[in-house]
C-alpha cells in the first residue's frame, strides 16, 4: 500500500509534489497551501497524509482505502478561511509593513503616523499662541492695573486734601505788644502777647508757639531764610493722637494767651555792628531794627499745622503815625505807646 502511495504522487503530480513536501518541511509542516496550489496539490497532500498515518498507525488496507477517500474529498473543498499568500515583489520594502488585525491591537500606519504628528503640530502652535496671548493679556492687565492703583491713590491723595482743608483746624497768628522796649546793660527786652483762637472745623492739638528775634541787616539771614529755619526745625514728624505736648483748642472756644518775653543780647548787636562795618568802614552803626519771626504749631489727627509769622519793631512818633524809628540804646527805654510792631512786608513766612 505504501508503494501504491508513492506511486501515486509521483505519478500525479510529479516534481511539483516534491517542491510541495520540501516546502512543508522547511516551513515545519504549517498549515498554509503555497502560492499557486491546485486542488490536486490538495489531493496529493490527502494522500500524503493517508501514508502518513497507515505507516504510524499501521491501519489495514480496508481502513486506508477509506482514510484516503475522506481526505481526498475534503481536498476538494478550498478552504474559505486560508486566504492565499500575496507574493513578494522588489516593492515590498518601499511599502507600509502589514498591519496587525488581531483583536484587540490598534492598526498603526506610516500615513497615520504622520497625521498624528501634524495634529499634534497643530495643537503644539495653537498651545503657543494662546499662551503668547495669555502672556501679552496678562502684561496688558498688570499694566492697568498699575495704572489704576497710581490713579486711585491719587484720588485718594486728593480726597484727603480736600477733607483735610474742609475739616481742619486753622489758628492765625494774633501778636501784641506786652511791654516797651528796655535796655539793660546793652541788652534789649520786650515781650509779646500772643492770642490763640481756632477758626477751623476741627480741634487742634499740640498748640505752642516758637519765636526768634534778632536785628535786622548785617550778620544774621534774611528774615525770610531765618522763618523757614524755625519752622524747618520745630515742624517734627507725624505722630499719633494723644501723643506730644501742648494745648488743645476747639472750634469756637474763646480766645487764650500766651505772653512771650524776648531779648536781643549785647553780642547780637555787636555783630550786627561789625558785619556792617566791613560793608561801610566809615559808617558807624549804633541803632537797629528788631525783627521778630515764629510760627505757632499744631497738629490735625497726628499731622503737623503751622502759622508762620515775620514782624518788625521799632519807634514810633505819636504826632507823625507814618514815620518809622530805629531803637538806639543811646535814646534809652521806649514805652509801649511809642512801640509799634507791624507785619515784615518784604517777605512772607510758612503757613500750611
Amino acid at each position: 500500500m505504501r508503494a501504491v502511495c508513492f506511486l501515486y504522487h509521483f505519478v500525479l503530480n510529479g516534481e511539483t509534489t516534491g517542491r510541495y513536501c520540501r516546502a512543508q518541511s522547511g516551513n515545519q509542516m504549517t498549515n498554509r497551501r503555497p502560492t499557486g496550489a491546485s486542488p490536486l496539490t490538495g489531493k496529493i497532500e490527502a494522500v500524503v497524509w493517508a501514508e502518513v498515518v497507515i505507516s504510524i498507525r499501521g491501519m489495514s488496507a480496508k481502513s486506508t482505502a477509506l482514510v484516503m477517500l475522506a481526505l481526498l474529498a475534503s481536498a476538494d473543498q478550498t478552504p474559505a478561511t486560508r486566504p492565499a499568500r500575496r507574493p513578494v515583489t522588489n516593492q515590498a520594502a518601499s511599502q507600509p509593513a502589514k498591519q496587525d488585525t488581531t483583536k484587540g491591537s490598534v492598526p498603526v500606519t506610516r500615513s497615520s503616523c504622520e497625521d498624528e504628528e501634524r495634529r499634534l503640530a497643530g495643537y503644539t502652535k495653537a498651545l503657543a499662541i494662546f499662551t503668547a496671548g495669555l502672556f501679552g493679556a496678562t502684561l496688558v492687565l498688570a499694566v492697568a492695573t498699575v495704572l489704576l492703583w497710581n490713579t486711585t491713590a491719587r484720588t485718594l491723595d486728593q480726597l484727603g486734601r480736600e477733607f483735610e482743608a474742609e475739616h481742619r483746624p486753622w489758628i492765625p497768628a494774633q501778636v501784641e505788644l506786652a511791654s516797651g522796649w528796655t535796655w539793660k546793660d546793652g541788652d534789649a527786652t520786650v515781650a509779646l502777647r500772643f492770642g490763640l483762637r481756632n477758626i477751623g472745623r476741627s480741634p487742634a492739638t499740640n498748640v505752642d508757639v516758637h519765636t526768634k528775634i534778632f536785628p535786622n541787616g548785617w550778620g544774621f539771614p534774611s528774615p525770610a531764610e531765618a522763618q523757614k529755619q524755625l519752622s524747618q526745625s520745630v515742624r517734627g514728624d507725624i505722630i499719633k493722637p494723644g501723643e506730644g505736648m501742648g494745648q488743645t483748642i476747639f472750634p469756637g472756644e474763646a480766645i487764650r494767651y500766651r505772653f512771650i518775653v524776648m531779648s536781643i543780647g549785647a553780642a547780637d548787636f555787636e555783630r550786627s555792628r561789625e558785619a556792617f562795618k566791613k560793608q561801610f568802614p566809615e559808617a558807624n552803626r549804633t541803632s537797629f531794627t528788631p525783627i521778630v519771626v515764629g510760627c505757632i504749631t499744631y497738629r490735625f489727627l497726628g499731622k503737623p499745622h503751622q502759622t508762620g509769622f515775620i514782624l518788625e519793631l521799632s519807634g514810633s512818633d505819636p504826632m507823625n503815625p507814618f514815620t518809622v524809628l530805629t531803637l538806639d540804646a543811646a535814646q534809652g527805654d521806649i514805652g509801649i505807646t511809642q512801640l509799634r510792631l507791624a507785619d515784615y512786608w518784604v517777605a512772607s513766612a510758612v503757613i500750611d
